[in-house]
């Protein structure tokens, strides 16, 4: 049965009460598949369906997952490094990575709240302090900070633990994490693949939103299933506007062509002016299309818009 990510998440969250590894499922938004249209629950791939632009989840995943979860056994003595080797070259692409960035960033932000605690000969930050973090951070802050962080909708932070000498987590959680880690490099190649002609390329400049989900689309496929947006709907109202008036535009801000889902419109007189794509479409306000208040639009970016008969009409009275 097909649920709301909403129903999803309190779905695990009554189904791993009892786990030995803390899950938390994120706040699920429509966003969280923009990268490969799965969410990573320990080591299982949920996939995200979309229907009538909304998006749903299998409960039947969700309940897999959850099991696997459940099953995994914890052996507290059995425990391994939970930072990366210091001479690894990194990728910034693992949960070892991800939780010794959260120890990083939280320690600075630290000392830039409240300067260095070594004033005042400051430390040059190489190494850790008492509580086995970089200076200015303690224990309790970082657990403050990070304690609810997720990786791979688990908390990994309630089982880490300092040694006097590294930081360890149990050996079977770091398993599933490396496992979930082989699986979104799997899914992010998948993704990375065109949809029309099969080439591979870069997920993030390919990858943009349809009716049906997230789709891959090379600059050639996009202008082949695309085109670009002339202004012919300029005197329409935006909320008039049907699905199939609206689909099969290109972005006019991308340098590469690249299909677009969204419009930008005019919020006084609603009246369509152009098609971004997504994250054109949530960035308009740093290029000048939705100026902020006492800004003039960047006109780098108007010079784009195309004319039409809507462009030059006074926007109506406000009634007192």
């Amino acid at each position: 049965m097909m649920i709301t990510p909403d129903e999803a998440r309190r779905l695990l969250t009554e189904l791993t009460e009892s786990c030995a590894v803390p899950a938390a499922p994120p706040g699920l938004s429509r966003y969280w598949f923009q990268r490969h249209g799965h969410i990573l629950i320990g080591d299982v791939a949920v996939r995200g369906y979309k229907h009538k632009n909304r998006w749903r989840l299998d409960d039947r995943d969700i309940r897999k997952a959850a099991t696997r979860l459940k099953d995994l056994s914890i052996a507290p003595d059995d425990r391994v490094s939970a930072l990366p080797a210091p001479s690894r070259r990194s990728s910034g692409h693992t949960w070892r990575e991800q939780i010794k960035a959260w120890m990083e960033g939280a320690a600075y932000d630290t000392r830039a709240a409240g300067g260095c605690p070594c004033m005042p000969e400051p430390c040059r930050q190489t190494g850790v302090n008492d509580d086995g973090l970089p200076c200015g951070l303690t224990q309790e802050a970082f657990v403050r900070r990070h304690g609810c962080s997720t990786i791979a909708s688990t908390r990994p932070v309630p089982l880490l633990s300092w040694s006097g000498t590294r930081w360890t987590v149990p050996r079977a959680y770091a398993e599933l994490l490396d496992r979930a880690d082989e699986a979104e490099r799997r899914l992010e190649e998948h993704a990375a693949v065109c949809s029309g002609c099969g080439a591979k390329g870069d997920a993030w400049q390919w990858r943009t939103s349809s009716a049906a989900g997230f789709v891959t689309l090379c600059p050639h496929c996009a202008t082949k299933t695309s085109r670009r947006y002339t202004g012919h709907l300029a005197g329409v109202l935006h909320g008039s506007l049907t699905k199939k008036e609206a689909d099969g535009f290109l972005c006019c801000l991308c340098p590469s062509p690249r299909r677009a889902l969204y419009w930008d419109h005019c919020h006084t007189r609603l009246r369509p002016r152009t098609r971004l794509r997504q994250l054109q479409h949530l960035r308009r306000r740093r290029v000048g299309l939705h100026p902020a208040r006492g800004r003039r639009p960047a006109p780098s970016a108007l010079h784009r818009l195309p004319p039409g008969p809507d462009a030059a009409a006074p926007p109506p009275r406000r009634r007192r």
